[in-house]
């Protein structure tokens, strides 16, 4: 535990003296750091292994439309069993479905986009156990005074990981032929997955209520006017979010046909977003969250029209240096100030895991829209920079939305 008092010093001391890190969230981010890697690795060019079997954009969209459709229902099955067990149980759970999903990757090889359906699946199951865990625990683990911070700090080790990751595995499916590249890279990430599980244990558990009390949060957004707002515009963040996770890697890689260049763009965007979440970690406070989100949201308005002139590599690129340092000022206020909802939910201490588990169902009820939306269009590549311009405008309503958030006064001064 040496390893992580000295990063909990550092990050304390250097980065931003005024906010406090504990140790258990040191231990969270370090062992999600892993996981990421693990991650990252793989995940960019399972999209990009399923499109090089028969060159079709339906079977990605497919392969993710059956992630988003399926991720908040085995979020809320986390959720209710974490109420039985433990967090950091179904925790685990998650990390070992992401190690089945690249065991049957492995096995599959060249029959992988045959079982889209399962490899979807596979991967829902995955992120509603793992995202609902680690979700609920980094909430636990922060408060609403270095919220804003917390986040900044998981969006380096973000960052870092997707930066890392991606082009290393590049590197590796580029200089191995045919497919062996990439089962070297999913084999990587299987061991990663290994490693992130049993550092798992490492990390304390806080006190849960055994009573699971979805149904009254689900329809929390019907009778709060705040809980409404955020999770209309938790949706539209979604709405974009889902096509833009793979839609800009697919189209990269159908122009240059080259993981080298999709490892070497992903690398740079990565650290692009790594800087911009360095900027707004220690300078993001309550009362500026909505003027951080608005600039964010017009800026990926207006690069958003850039793929109007060409889809090309040099507009692919300007749009994901321009929207990977934005983002972060959308991702980071929204989170939070969603968590601040949760918080000021009566009986919030009982039922703030099922607050997170109902953002994750708007959120990718957003997700499942926009990729549906894509599929209806998804052989006519004339009208995709029409659909990525809508995208974008979308994040204007959903600044609108999280605008309108009563707030209290204390955090708006």
């Amino acid at each position: 535990m040496s390893f992580i008092k000295s990063m909990q010093i550092y990050i304390k001391g250097k980065l931003h003296p005024q906010s406090y890190i504990s140790s258990e969230l040191v231990t969270l981010l370090f062992v999600h750091g892993i996981f990421l890697l693990g991650v990252g690795l793989s995940n960019t060019f399972i999209n990009i292994f399923l499109w090089k079997e028969n060159q079709s954009l339906k079977i990605v969209i497919m392969y993710n439309l059956l992630q988003f459709a399926t991720t908040p229902l085995f979020f809320m099955l986390a959720g209710w069993l974490a109420k039985k067990v433990t967090l950091t149980a179904t925790l685990r759970i998650g990390i070992i479905c992401y190690s089945i999903l690249f065991i049957v990757l492995l096995l599959l090889q060249s029959e992988a986009s045959k079982y889209v359906w399962l490899l979807g699946i596979l991967m829902g199951i995955s992120c509603g156990f793992y995202y609902m865990s680690y979700n609920v625990l980094g909430y636990d683990f922060s408060s609403d005074q270095n919220r804003d911070f917390v986040m900044g700090i998981q969006g380096l080790v973000v960052s870092f990981a997707t930066m890392v990751a991606p082009f290393a595995a590049g590197v590796i499916i580029q200089y191995l032929s045919g497919n062996k590249g990439y089962i070297t890279v999913f084999s990587l990430s299987l061991i990663l997955f290994i490693i992130a599980a049993v550092l798992s244990f490492r990390i304390p558990n806080k006190r849960i209520d055994k009573h699971y009390y979805l149904k009254s949060i689900l329809f929390m957004p019907f009778r709060k006017k705040n809980w409404a707002l955020v999770m209309a515009g938790e949706s539209l963040r979604g709405f974009r979010e889902g096509v833009m996770a793979f839609l800009t890697n697919i189209l990269l890689y159908a122009i240059v046909n080259s993981e080298m260049v999709l490892g070497s763009y992903t690398l740079i965007v990565s650290g692009i977003q790594l800087f911009s979440f360095y900027v707004i970690a220690g300078r993001m406070k309550p009362y500026t969250r909505k003027g951080y989100m608005m600039v964010g949201a017009i800026a990926l308005a207006l690069v958003s029209s850039v793929f109007m002139l060409k889809i090309n590599v040099v507009t692919l690129f300007i749009y994901g240096i321009i929207s990977s340092f934005f983002i972060t000022f959308i991702n980071n206020p929204t989170a939070s100030i969603i968590y601040w909802v949760i918080h000021k939910t009566p009986n919030s201490a009982k039922r703030r895991i099922e607050g997170i588990a109902v953002r994750e169902v708007y959120l990718n009820l957003g997700r499942v829209a926009g990729v549906s939306l894509l599929l209806l269009i998804s052989e006519n590549i004339q009208v995709i920079p029409v659909i990525i311009f809508i995208l974008g405008l979308s994040q204007l309503l959903m600044w609108y939305l999280f605008n309108k958030v009563q707030m209290e006064q204390s955090l708006v001064e």
